[in-house]
């Protein structure tokens, strides 16, 4: 059974929330999540909460926690996907973490996030505004 096709929010448009909050995050939030998914090997909604929520899940993300990333039960993936949903979880964390990264080196930039299910392999994508000219783009999938 696919997912949807269409970029989205999210089901409840958590990626609203969590684009808003990394928008608005310091560059010591952002370097205390990047430590938490690197240093100390924490999930990406735990490191989410420590960093940004003051260690507490959001409500509006409450779901997500609980079924998306399997913290309370199976993970939600279910779909024919190539990639397991540890390994799912694992590209989340890095590119999440990546992309406070840039924001730490960049904190006037602002995100957005988009979420687009389906694909049989899951990945992920960042671009953001190209150096070299105003029209173009650099980017690194991952």
């Amino acid at each position: 059974m696919p997912g949807s096709t269409d970029w989205t929010k999210g089901w409840g448009h958590e990626y609203d929330l969590v684009e808003q909050v990394l928008n608005s995050a310091t560059p010591a939030q952002h370097q205390r999540f990047i430590d938490g998914v690197r240093a100390r090997g924490e999930g990406l909604m735990e490191a989410h909460a420590a960093a940004y929520f003051d260690g507490w899940t959001a409500p509006a993300l409450r779901d997500v926690e609980q079924t998306w990333f399997g913290i309370n039960g199976d993970p939600m993936w279910v779909w024919d996907s190539s990639l397991t949903p540890a390994q799912i979880h694992e590209v989340m964390k890095e590119t999440r973490a990546r992309t406070a990264e840039l924001l730490v080196q960049h904190p006037d930039w602002k995100i957005e996030l988009w979420v687009k299910c389906g694909h049989a392999r899951f990945r992920t994508t960042i671009t953001w505004p190209s150096t070299a000219s105003s029209t173009g783009s650099s980017r690194l999938t991952g």
